[in-house]
């Protein structure tokens, strides 16, 4: 399986890490499937906030398979997918490359 590439912009990367951080400190799952996705999860929020020690406006991410889909399992089971704004938006449409990627 190859890596999902993508790019994003600085104010999505900066909500995307708080978002996930929430869940993450939220988190109390004793399933292992959660703790799984919750370690994923826990890599990309690091991976962002290596992305965003740069000061571009704009940069270029890859995901392996499992981040990749750790970040559409995100967005289909615990973000407000009802809310519309540019995050949920943007998320939507990573989530979808993603969806078409690996299936």
């Amino acid at each position: 399986m190859k890596k999902f590439k993508t790019t994003l912009k600085r104010p999505f990367a900066e909500a995307l890490k708080t978002k996930i951080d929430i869940v993450i400190v939220d988190n109390e799952s004793e399933d292992d499937d959660d703790k799984l996705l919750l370690a994923n999860l826990a890599e990309i929020s690091h991976k962002l906030y290596t992305k965003l020690g740069d000061p571009r406006k704009e940069f270029t991410i890859s995901f392996t398979p499992a981040h990749a889909i750790a970040i559409r399992l995100f967005y289909t089971g615990w973000f407000d997918s009802a809310a519309i704004d540019y995050t949920t938006n943007r998320l939507r449409q990573i989530a979808d490359g993603i969806h078409q990627q690996y299936q």
